[in-house]
Order: C-alpha cells, then structure tokens, then sequence
C-alpha cells in the first residue's frame, strides 16, 4: 500500500531545528551528540508532511524519520531512525531469528516468539525468571522491566540486535500479562521493514554490525554515569560534612556551657555540705554537754545528713568533668579542609542536667564546718579534693 499524503510539505527553519534537538534530547536523554547529529543534522532538510487524515511524518531529506498515528501525539520512530539510534529511543523486545518475514508479512508478535532467557523450555523459563527476578512476575524478565499497555517498543532480531527490524506497542501492561499466561499477542506492529512507510526512503539494508555511532553513544552514557555517580558521592559527603560540623558545633556549644555552669553547680554542692557539716558539729556539741543520743534530729535533718556520701561524689564527678572539658578545649581544632567524621559509635549530646539554684555571696561566706571529718574544701582547693580537719 503507499502512504497517503495530504497537503505540502513544510520544511523546518534552523529554530525549528534546534526546538526539534531540544525535543528529542529531552525526550531520549541517552542520546548520543553523533546520534543526534545524524538524526536531525544541521546542514541537511528536514521536513513535516501531514498524512491522510491527520498523522505527520518528519523526514529528513526523503528518508522517514517519526510519524504519529491515530489520536495520539506521540512520535513514533522509524526503522531508518532506530538503525541510527537502536539503543535510545524505545524499548528493544529480542525475537527469535526467522520472524522477521512473518511480521513483514503483517503478523503482529505473539508471545511465543520472544526470546526468553534460558531458552524456550517453559521449566527453564521459569527458572530463569526465578533466578533473574528473585520469583519476580515473568513479564518484567521478559521485556526487561515492567512493560504498560500502549508502550512504544520495537523488535530486533537475536542474530542481530543493533539493528530493529519493527515499531509497535505492547498489547497489554504487566499485570494483564501476567494474569493472561504465556500466550496471545504480546506486541501490535505499527510499522516495519517492507511496509509503504520503509518504502518512502532509502529502502537501504539494515547496518551488518553495530554502527560507531552506537559504540560512541553507549561510551558517552558510560560517561554521564560516571559523573552523575561522581556528583552524587560529592553531594552525599558535603550533606556529610555538613552533619559532621553541625554536631562538632552543637558538643561545642554543650561542652561551653558546662563550664559555665559546673563551678555554679559545685558552691550550691559545697553549700549544702557545708550546711551538713554546722548540723554534725550542732549535734557534737550538744552530745558534749547532755550526752550521747541527747539530741533529737527531725526527718528533714536525717535527710540531709544521709545525703553527705552522696554529694561528696557529686562534688568530685563535677571536678573530674570540668577538668576533661577544659583539656578537650586546649586540643588543636581539625583541619577546616577535611572536618573528621564523627563516628556512628559517638553518643548524641546529652541534655544538661537541672541547674540548681547559686547560692548568694552571703551565705558563700559562712564559716566552714567544725568537728573531726567534718571540714569541707572551698572552691578554691578543689584540685586538692575534700580533705577533713578539726577547727
């Protein structure tokens, strides 16, 4: 049959040119630059006719490029655009060799005749879909992916993969496959090699081996791999860094306002000893004059006097910390360059503890306690640590 034609043909300006680059590259962005060169080139026409009733048909010079078909806007390749670009523009589906005349016959492709991985047994084909997809759905294995109703595709030959030999669509999506089995039609043939639409060109023979441009597109893919790996790696270790530097900032912070808050923490401490120890000499002289077990002490001074052990502790701890933190802040920073890691074994800051009240200057300068182990160091001596006198 011939395509019918209808009205002139429009040739494209050098802006409609480079809108139809743009086009393409945005669309099929594993394009090669020679693949792209040789599909829309710069020095050679090309042109858009309408096809009877209201398809288009963009060829470069006579030979045919993309068509659309039906109410669909989409651009379907040619064979003469898929010998340039065989690996870019659509999904490739794997025959087996000899279909070919069948399909230039008019046949669509049925099931049956798509190379299946591990041979056309149907044990060994399911094998290898267990294999490849883990006991995946077998038409995601088959096709290379999950696969929609209406998709574009095209079907390449085993003997000669590089070289699609027809243009159609999927006849139904992955699930209706899966549900129907393996048969009936697997893909509607729109346009192949032999047909009036192959006849409008060059009706030259498809490449005997892959063409360079192919080599140089999947070497030029290779490479935008690499660099998009490359940016991506840059990407995760600053957002890296950036985590490193803001908890390094965050334990700085933590550990400056311990500083400032431990010394407040020791004098309400050493207070309270203090305190404890007024009450052991009030009780030691009081035993003094009226005998031992004379005194009797109330529930809040039991209290006070059970704690004595304890806040003795919390008094050294304190020193000990303040101690540890002044010498991490003598340690020479990291190089601003290379900021270390932090690593995943270091504990999140914790929150700070209660601040008790400081006590006033006033009663700072109360008289320490009197009576044998009763004396409590000042601020001043907490290097020395607690030591005990007689007054």
């Amino acid at each position: 049959k011939e395509v019918p034609l209808a009205g002139k043909e429009n040739q494209f300006r050098d802006s409609d040119k480079r809108k139809f680059r743009a086009q393409l590259l945005a669309r099929y962005p594993s394009l090669g630059t020679e693949q792209l060169d040789e599909l829309v080139p710069k020095q050679e026409p090309i042109v858009c006719a309408k096809l009877a009733p209201r398809d288009e048909l963009i060829s470069k010079g006579r030979e045919p490029l993309f068509f659309t078909h039906g109410r669909r806007e989409e651009l379907i390749p040619t064979v003469y655009a898929l010998y340039m670009a065989p690996q870019a523009l659509v999904r490739a589906v794997l025959v087996y060799p000899g279909l070919e005349k069948q399909i230039g016959r008019g046949a669509d492709l049925f099931l049956p005749g798509v190379m299946r991985p591990g041979g056309s047994e149907e044990d060994a084909f399911e094998e290898a879909c267990r294999e490849a997809g883990n006991g995946g759905p077998w038409p995601n294995v088959l096709f290379g992916g999950p696969v929609s109703k209406g998709e574009l595709c095209c079907l390449c030959s085993s003997a000669r993969p590089w070289a699609p030999f027809a243009v159609g669509r999927f006849h139904k999506s992955s699930q209706e496959f899966l549900l129907a089995g393996l048969k009936g039609i697997a893909v509607e043939v729109l346009h192949h090699e032999g047909d009036a639409l192959w006849g409008l060109g060059s009706r030259k023979p498809p490449p005997g081996e892959p063409p360079s441009s192919l080599v140089a597109a999947l070497e030029e893919q290779h490479a935008r791999r690499v660099e998009l790996e490359a940016c991506e790696r840059a990407r995760v270790e600053a957002k890296r860094r950036r985590q490193a530097e803001g908890e390094f900032r965050r334990l700085g912070e933590f550990r400056a306002k311990r500083v400032e808050e431990i010394p407040k923490l020791v004098r309400n401490k050493e207070k309270k000893l203090r305190q404890i120890g007024d009450l052991k000499a009030k009780v030691f002289e009081h035993e003094e004059r009226h005998g031992a077990g004379t005194y009797k002490l109330d529930r809040d001074q039991v209290d006070k006097l059970s704690k004595e052990s304890a806040t003795r502790d919390e008094v050294a701890q304190l020193a000990a910390e303040l101690e540890e933190l002044l010498e991490e802040s003598l340690r020479p920073k990291p190089p601003e360059e290379a900021p270390p890691s932090v690593p995943p074994s270091v504990p999140p800051v914790p929150p700070s503890p209660p601040s008790e009240e400081a006590p006033s200057e006033e009663a700072e300068g109360a008289e320490g306690a009197r009576g044998e182990d009763w004396v409590v160091v000042a601020a001043g001596d907490l290097e020395k640590g607690a030591e005990a006198g007689a007054e």
